[in-house]
This record gives C-alpha cells, sequence and structure tokens, in this order.
C-alpha cells in the first residue's frame, strides 16, 4: 500500500515538472503590441524569441520590438502599450533556454 502512494507521489511530481518545463510562448498576454501585429509578424517574433541562446541578445530584441510596437500604436492614434507584467526573457532564462556563457 505504502508503494502505492509513493508511486502516485512520484507519477504527480513528475507530470507537474513537465508541464512547468514548457516552452515559453508567446501570446497577447505578454507581447506588447501583439494585436497590431500580422500573423506572419507574429510567427517571426515567435521564432525570433526562440532562436535566443543569451539574456541579452533577448532583452536587446525585445526593447527593439517593443519601440516598434509604441511607434506603430502612436501612428495609429493609440494608447500606449503599458507596462508589461512579466519579462519574458527573465521567464525564459528560469526555464533554462538560455546556454550558460563559456
Amino acid at each position: 500500500m505504502r508503494q502505492k502512494h509513493w508511486l502516485s507521489g512520484l507519477c504527480a511530481l513528475l507530470l507537474a515538472a513537465s508541464v512547468g518545463a514548457q516552452p515559453w510562448q508567446a501570446g497577447p498576454d505578454n507581447t506588447p503590441g501583439w494585436k497590431m501585429m500580422t500573423p506572419e509578424e507574429r510567427s517571426e517574433h515567435i521564432k525570433t524569441m526562440h532562436s535566443f541562446t543569451s539574456l541579452e541578445a533577448c532583452q536587446t530584441y525585445l526593447k527593439q520590438h517593443r519601440d516598434q510596437m509604441q511607434q506603430r500604436a502612436k501612428s495609429r492614434h493609440m494608447r500606449s502599450l503599458g507596462r508589461m507584467r512579466h519579462d519574458p526573457c527573465q521567464q525564459m532564462k528560469a526555464m533554462g533556454q538560455f546556454k550558460p556563457a563559456p
């Protein structure tokens, strides 16, 4: 009986770990200007975000992307993008998506 409980606990732990290890996903809740992007731009943005091997490169790109979306919002007389709730680059770092520096 104890072995069943131990095994059930181990399975639950492994399942939780695998769910938590899912790669970061871009979307309307965590990508500045998502609604102003074309489907092609969204696809390219996702591909670019997943291509980074360092936190610094990710943050540089994200700043450029945010500036571009801010300009797009301004040209369309829309409100500013506001503040991001979470830094996707930091989330990706926490998930181990960046290679350690040599």
